[in-house]
């Protein structure tokens, strides 16, 4: 049986950014991705700070020949019918991506695989704690076989299946999904490489250009506004297109390609992020409302700072090795609180609206 100082369960950008920064220290790693990076994943612009950390992880040559498009600006709609713009030439990190997230998840885990992590795609795991080890079963389609570890990462993002498994549990603040859709044209028209954001009554919209001449457009509402609707999840995105004048232009020229999506993207914290040699990190800790915008960067925060906690810590002091670690990310959660309360106040337009009654309210019992 092979051993590991680290298993990470969960081959997101968190994970693998743990991956790298441990391995690059000296400790022994193996991540364990469910996917073979092929499915679709949520998260398709990379902020400009990005490039900081990536550079830090020693990775930024590598991610830059994956497809991408300059993120010039972003419009939103937001407080008012006016497009308002806030251009990257403004930003001190230059301009973000528009990424192809599969295939920037994919190479940050070839990435960490150049430098001697064990990556292994397309696993389910189940795990023991036994003697002070983890006895990690991996399995795919083709193969079983078991590891054993000293730390357990959990870094299945908002599943938290590592963490919920071990008794933690999700405190959840609202219950926001996002309905994905996916058009294109047929012709090769660019389109302006801008992301935009646009508030209307039952939610709001992000619409993004991606690398190969699509357009995600998600609309975000509260999972029992979608409920009442009583229509499928692409009707029901087709209907909200209405509402939207950015939508509304654009689909004179682009289709739906295939069928709407529904996502859970509820901000939540787990009321336990770490115990007896294991840790929850990114959006396995918990998770943001995608109005924060920088889902991507979070994690690979997540994964670096988590990596110092992990190297910094005494395993012979379970009951209080990661206390830092975890209080940072609780006191990061709240401020992050705040901020999202702040941001939703400003948009004052459908005061009948449940939607937006609901995030008026937290305001006052959050700040």
């Amino acid at each position: 049986m092979k051993s590991f100082d680290v298993a990470v369960i969960g081959g997101g950008p968190a994970g693998t950014s743990l991956a790298i920064s441990l391995q690059r220290n000296g400790l022994t790693v193996l991540v364990a991705e469910r996917s073979d990076y092929q499915e679709w994943r949520a998260g398709e612009t990379l902020s400009p700070k990005a490039s900081i950390l990536l550079s830090k992880l020693g990775v930024i040559n590598a991610l830059q020949s994956i497809p991408h498009i300059a993120s010039q600006a972003i419009y939103s709609s937001w407080g008012g019918s006016a497009l308002v713009e806030n251009h990257s030439i403004f930003n001190p990190y230059g301009s973000g991506w528009h990424i192809d997230r599969r295939k920037f998840d994919s190479a940050l885990a070839s990435a960490a695989e150049d430098i001697g992590a064990t990556i292994m795609r397309g696993v389910h795991y189940s795990s023991a704690f036994h003697r002070g080890l983890w006895n990690v079963a991996l399995r795919s389609a083709s193969c079983a076989f078991k590891i054993e570890a000293k730390l357990l990462v959990d870094a299945t993002g908002r599943i938290s299946q590592v963490a919920r498994g071990l008794g933690a549990r999700p405190i959840y603040y609202d219950q926001l999904v996002a309905l994905v859709g996916i058009i294109a044209q047929d012709s090769s028209d660019s389109i302006e490489s801008v992301l935009t954001l646009e508030a209307v009554e039952n939610g709001w919209w992000y619409i993004v250009p991606l690398p190969a001449g699509k357009v995600i457009a998600v609309f975000m509402t509260d999972r029992d506004v979608f409920m009442k609707s009583h229509a499928n999840p692409t009707a029901y995105w087709l209907k909200m297109t209405e509402q939207s004048a950015t939508l509304s232009k654009l689909l004179q020229r682009y289709q739906l390609k295939n069928g709407v999506t529904i996502k859970n993207v509820s901000t939540f914290c787990l009321d336990k992020m770490a115990g007896p040699a294991w840790l929850a990190i990114g959006d396995a800790a918990c998770a943001f409302d995608p109005l924060a915008g920088n889902g991507i960067l979070k994690a690979l925060e997540s994964g670096i700072d988590s990596s110092l906690a992990i190297l910094g810590s005494d395993p012979g002091d379970e009951n209080n090795r990661f206390t830092d670690y975890v209080h940072s990310v609780q006191s990061q959660f709240i401020r992050y609180l705040i901020q999202r309360s702040r941001n939703y106040q400003m948009e004052q337009r459908w005061p009948e609206s449940s939607f937006w009654q609901r995030r008026h309210h937290f305001l006052s019992i959050s700040s």
